[in-house]
């Protein structure tokens, strides 16, 4: 039996990515300058004695360059905060994009 991925494969179509539905459609646009737009993300690891780590990564979509990267044992929405909050003055000049 085929999964949905291989009868899409088989037939050369591709899955569309939709967000929202028909009364909220929400449209992706790139971003245009340095700090239009960031992304960040939490990776999740294990260290060599399998104890758990958190990477918080904070990138720029314009330049892709990296803004932030924290790793710790665990992490708060507090420092989080702090991060975004310092690194704001640094990258934007003091003010938000």
């Amino acid at each position: 039996m085929l999964t949905a991925d291989q009868r899409r494969q088989a037939v050369g179509q591709q899955k569309k990515w939709r967000l929202g539905h028909s009364g909220n459609r929400c449209v992706r646009r790139p971003a245009r300058h340095k700090n239009h737009v960031w992304t960040w993300d939490f990776l999740h690891d294990r260290s060599s004695d399998g104890r758990p780590l958190k990477w918080f990564t904070l990138l720029d979509e314009y330049t892709r360059a990296c803004l932030a990267l924290e790793v710790d044992r665990g992490m708060t929405a507090e420092a989080v905060q702090a991060v975004l909050a310092g690194g704001a003055g640094a990258w934007c000049g003091g003010t938000y994009p």
